[in-house]
């Protein structure tokens, strides 16, 4: 087997895996101003993009699979035993540039991690806070009762509104 060839084409599997990972920050990054602005245009835009990236990342996940159950075969191993470290040992000169790729690879997913976290309590805090003007602006009204063809609720909005949240 030519393990230049498929290191090459390892390598190349890993800067798209990064690349995926670094556009879902990205998106990240915007989808959290957009919450904190309140642009919901934006944030809905940026769910959408994130959808898309996931299925880039699932595309990425099948082929990194394939690649570990062929190196698994190369080297005598399960695929969930497959390392860096087992793979450079076929060819050292590529050592460090296939672990400096693995670190990359997992401080940027622990970033996009981070971040998805981050934006879903921002989400989270910022329904709970329309959840509370709803039911200030509708006392008595039911969350979660919308049915197929109602129109707004029919309670008459409170007089004041009780904002200390």
């Amino acid at each position: 087997m030519n393990y230049i060839l498929d290191i090459d084409s390892l390598v190349a599997h890993m800067q798209e895996q990064l690349s995926s990972l670094q556009s879902m920050n990205k998106i990240l990054d915007r989808q959290e101003e957009a919450v904190k602005d309140g642009d919901t245009e934006l944030v809905l835009q940026t769910v959408s993009q994130l959808k898309g990236e996931l299925v880039e990342r699932v595309r990425l996940e099948e082929r990194r699979e394939r690649f570990m159950a062929q190196w698994a075969g190369e080297l005598g191993c399960s695929p969930e035993e497959v390392t860096v470290s087992r793979i450079s040992s076929l060819d050292p000169q590529r050592k460090e540039q296939l672990e400096s790729l693995s670190q990359q690879l997992h401080q940027v997913a622990l970033q996009v991690q981070t971040k998805q976290e981050y934006c879903k309590v921002l989400m989270r805090s910022e329904l709970k806070f329309v959840s509370h003007l709803v039911d200030a602006l509708y006392p008595g009204h039911t969350s979660g009762a919308y049915t197929p063809g109602d129109n707004l609720p029919q309670v008459r909005p409170a007089l004041s509104l009780d904002v200390r949240g």
